[in-house]
């Protein structure tokens, strides 16, 4: 583990009270108004509004969530942004999504505003979280956030939101759905023709269930969903032979449930829990029907304090605790993880174009693996200013403190924004990512591998820079991004057995552009009928420099695809609508000598919805085309699917 010497932590905290110092000193220059907030008559209720972020972002919204046939949040972030994915096959299978060129590992995904990433393996299981659940999804692209300063964010934050206060009355709803594949005749493993299976008409199902209760000063939430998914999808091996996948069947099931309550002064208070069981079946590579057994409990404890008005009306906070607890069984080993979790966020508003934000963090996990127990403890300090020295210009600076046991290190950013016209408005940040070794990747021992207590922190700087052009019927958005990291952390056989080292050096950068417009509609369709296209766009080029690669080697970074490219055309009417989208990802790497390479494919998806009363019929084709694909070497994807389910909605 990188150490660092006592004058840098010194150093750091030197620098937190220069830039406190001279925050506060520069609100002098500012008139002492309420200018982020409105008060009501009665002098009580105070509605803070957000303060505009310079960081790029995006959001999808509880509608665009609502169309959805996606049964994980790795379909839907795939769905709704046209994120690539890393799957290794069908629903519940080891999946991750790519920001910028990192993979989920390295993105901070959020619970509510609260870490989710394992600290054993930094990864996040996407099937444990329902689409019903959720209410908003923000996405934070590179490592400019300053709205969560939360560690271990080099591809960007990803913040779940599933709390929220519910609306007077009581809401019900229901849904029951079935996935089919095409029952086909395909080889077997023994080389043998072997006859349609039609159960593959009915390989999957699931079942949700979700309720709101708003009611005076409480609101209740909660929602539940199952899955049966069999995964017996048929695809083509190398070899240009029909197979049919085996090994990787799942069930899971999850509830989800939250209590609010208004408190005095806007302030409201959250108590949240989340419980999910998984049993899976983790396939082999190829066509083997061999797989290893999962099982997994987790359990996840919340509580959260929103005060927009804390003692007065120029300050906020939020307080957040967390205990969440993960058993699973892999191939017959267990290991029982618990977490507890602590965040405080602050926001003074000292005047109309000066507000101070700052806050802390604190993270303690126990990981007991056989008879082994091991411990890490995480934290950081963070302060940020916003400045407006003119109203159309905000000037953002930002630093964190981060700490592991004996070690520290600052984590500087600078945030940008300036407001062309109304309609333009253009972004700029720089800044510094870094994340800690996860536990696997310091303490692990199985005999074949064995972690490395030794390894540096995974660092690097990086910068981007972004124009929106937004109008009532038409937006644009454009990005550039560059970044670079060092240290990053791989395993490699070392003799017998496997071990992380800090191995990884490389750079990304490249451009993204999205669009969308509202299509103009004949005078006598317009009140019955609309239509709309969105686009996207992004160009990602990368270098390995690692293993004495150079610069001029070209060699990229496996499994990022150059170019994505996605479109979704929607027409909608007064109870229904249909939407079709498509997704391209050009050529990607499996390793890092770029030998092995992995075929372009361009998927077409279907999605049509109708309600009729308290009814709604919907469905959702899947690869039209029934295009053979991979997106991590050897693991096939399913071809054309189709999802049919019914919902029942009471409000």
């Amino acid at each position: 583990m990188l150490m660092y010497k006592e004058s840098i932590a010194i150093d750091g905290a030197l620098s937190l009270l220069l830039i406190f110092t001279a925050t506060v000193c520069a609100q002098s220059f500012f008139t002492p108004q309420l200018g982020a907030q409105e008060l009501q008559d009665e002098g009580v209720t105070v509605e803070t509004a957000p303060v505009p972020e310079p960081s790029v972002e995006r959001i999808v919204s509880k509608e665009t969530i609502e169309k959805s046939v996606s049964r994980d949040l790795a379909e839907l972030l795939q769905d709704a942004l046209n994120l690539g994915t890393l799957s290794y096959g069908g629903y519940g299978n080891t999946a991750s999504i790519n920001l910028r060129g990192f993979d989920a590992q390295r993105i901070a995904f959020l619970i509510d505003g609260v870490l989710a990433n394992s600290p054993v393996t930094g990864g996040f299981d996407f099937a444990a979280v329902a689409p019903e659940s959720i209410e908003s999804i923000t996405v934070v692209e590179g490592g400019s956030d300053s709205t969560f300063n939360t560690s271990g964010a080099l591809g960007g934050v990803v913040n779940i939101v599933t709390a929220k206060k519910q609306a007077p009355g009581l809401r019900l709803s229901g849904s029951l759905s079935n996935t089919s594949y095409l029952p086909v005749r395909f080889m077997d493993e023994d080389g043998e023709s072997a006859p349609r299976q039609w159960a593959d008409l009915a390989d999957a199902q699931r079942i949700a269930l979700s309720l709101g209760y708003g009611v005076g000063e409480h609101s209740f939430s909660g929602s539940l969903f199952a899955n049966r998914a069999g995964n017996h999808f048929p695809f083509r091996d190398g070899n240009n032979i029909v197979r049919r996948k085996s090994g990787s069947e799942v069930w899971d099931t999850g509830i989800t449930a939250s209590y609010t309550r208004d408190l005095p002064y806007s302030a409201a208070l959250t108590l949240k829990t989340n419980a999910y069981f998984a049993h899976k079946n983790i396939p082999r590579s190829g066509y083997s029907p061999d797989f290893d057994g999962q099982q997994s409990f987790s359990l996840r404890e919340s509580l959260l304090l929103n005060a927009p008005r804390a003692f007065s009306d120029f300050w906020a906070t939020e307080l957040l605790m967390d205990y969440s607890f993960l058993n699973s069984v892999f191939d017959g080993d267990g290991q029982s993880l618990h977490r507890i979790q602590a965040i405080n966020r602050w926001a003074w508003f000292a005047a109309e174009r000066f507000v101070l934000k700052t806050g802390a963090d604190y993270a303690f996990a126990e990981l007991v693996n056989g008879t082994q127990t091991r411990f890490a403890i995480d934290g950081g300090v963070y302060l940020t200013a916003y400045i407006q020295p003119h109203q159309k210009f905000l000037f953002a600076p930002s630093v964190k403190a981060v700490f592991r046991e004996e070690s520290a290190v600052l984590v500087p950013k600078l945030g940008l924004l300036w407001r062309i016209t109304d309609q333009l408005s253009l972004k700029n940040n720089y800044y510094r990512s870094f994340k800690h070794p996860d536990m696997e990747d310091l303490y692990w021992d199985d005999g074949v591998m064995t972690g490395n207590p030794k390894l540096k922190s995974e660092d690097g700087w990086g910068a981007d820079a972004a124009l929106s052009f937004q109008r009532a019927l038409f937006t644009v958005d454009g990005s550039l991004f560059a970044q670079w990291t060092r240290d990053s952390i791989h395993w490699y056989p070392l003799g017998a057995t496997w071990k992380p080292q800090n191995e990884g050096e490389a750079a990304f950068w490249g451009c993204k552009v999205e669009a969308s417009a509202v299509l103009p509609i004949p005078p006598a369709l317009k009140a019955v009928f609309t239509a709309k296209l969105s686009l996207s766009y992004q160009l990602l080029e990368s270098r390995l420099l690692t293993h004495n690669a150079l610069w001029e080697d070209v060699r990229r970074i496996p499994y990022t695809p150059t170019h994505t490219a996605g479109f979704a055309l929607e027409g909608g009417w007064g109870a229904g609508f249909i939407i079709v989208s498509g997704l391209f990802e050009s050529t990607r790497f499996a390793d890092t000598a770029n030998a092995r390479e992995l075929a372009p494919f361009f998927l077409l998806n279907l999605n049509v919805r109708q309600k009729l009363g308290a009814l709604t019929l919907f469905g959702m084709v899947r690869n039209l085309l029934n295009v053979s694909y991979q997106t991590f070497a050897d693991y096939p994807l399913p071809g054309l699917s189709a999802t049919f389910g019914v919902q029942i909605q009471r409000e």
